[in-house]
């Protein structure tokens, strides 16, 4: 292949047989409901989701698009974001990825994908998404006290996307976070403030 790499655009018609079965407007992310027995979910069943690295898959060149509408103003940011990882690197004893413009601020922020989580470097490692996936566990973040809830099918501005788990925090102004496996983040969202995927390249 000589270097050649290969990239892939996710798009509605990557969930165009979801969409036939599913209602976009069943597609919320407000249950608390546990997850189905259906292993093609992963982490269905109320088993935890296996391969942390799968939630939020981070590569060189892999970019995310995002539809924005907010009541606010996000310095540097517009209607559209596009977020990009680069990596890896070795930063304060782990491996690491950078992923650029974080939801609003602008931010580049630093993950270190390991076997027992995904961290954030915020002046010390942090767990940004500790293993296992489950709806039993709960830890303490950056932005507070964190838990898992599987949301299963869920409307994004790229289509309908099944299997989602969310990352909610305590604190009413801090981002609630939804991924679909093998694609990582396809809704951020807080009072005032949304960004739902539109695209991504791998």
């Amino acid at each position: 292949m000589g270097g050649m790499r290969l990239r892939s655009s996710y798009s509605i018609l990557s969930c165009l047989s979801l969409a036939i079965f599913v209602s976009a407007l069943n597609a919320s992310c407000d249950s608390d409901d546990a997850p189905p027995d259906d292993s093609a979910n992963g982490g269905a069943g109320g088993a935890p989701l296996s391969g942390i690295a799968s939630l939020f898959p981070l590569k060189e060149g892999y970019s995310w698009t995002y539809q924005v509408t907010t009541e606010h103003v996000c310095e540097g940011q517009g209607n559209l974001v596009t977020r990009e990882a680069s990596g890896p690197a070795e930063f304060e004893g782990k491996t690491t990825f950078e992923v650029t413009r974080a939801f609003c601020t602008n931010e580049t922020q630093v993950f270190a994908v390991e076997d027992d989580g995904i961290f954030q470097w915020n002046e010390e490692w942090t767990p940004a998404l500790p293993s296992p996936i489950d709806t039993d566990v709960e830890w303490e973040g950056i932005d507070g006290k964190y838990r898992y809830r599987y949301d299963g099918n869920v409307s994004v501005a790229a289509g309908v996307y099944g299997g989602c788990w969310t990352r909610l925090v305590e604190e009413d102004d801090k981002l609630r976070l939804t991924f679909w496996p093998r694609v990582g983040i396809v809704r951020a969202w807080r009072p005032g403030y949304l960004a739902e995927l539109r695209s991504a390249e791998f």
